[in-house]
C-alpha cells in the first residue's frame, strides 16, 4: 500500500492499569454467549440466523449461541 503507515504499541501505555486488569464479568460460557447475543441484538435488532444477513459474524460459539436461544436461557 502506497501512503500506508501503521503504528503499534502496548496497550497498557494507553489503558488505565485498572481496565487492564479488571476481571472477566462474565463466569461461564454461558453468561458470555448471553452477553454477546444481547448486544448484537441490542445494535442491530432481531435477526433471523439464516437470513443471509452477516450480522452474526464474528461471534465465537455461533452455534452455542443458537442452542441457548432454543433453551431461552438468555432470559433476563
Amino acid at each position: 500500500m502506497v501512503g500506508t503507515r501503521k503504528i503499534y504499541d502496548f496497550a497498557k501505555k494507553y489503558i488505565p492499569e485498572d481496565l487492564i486488569a479488571f476481571a472477566d464479568p462474565n463466569e461461564n460460557e454461558e453468561q458470555y454467549y448471553a452477553w454477546h447475543v444481547k448486544r448484537r441484538v441490542a445494535s442491530i435488532g432481531m435477526v433471523w440466523p439464516l437470513s443471509g444477513s452477516n450480522a452474526w459474524l464474528g461471534i465465537k460459539g455461533l452455534k452455542k449461541i443458537w442452542l441457548l436461544c432454543s433453551t431461552n436461557s438468555l432470559s433476563g
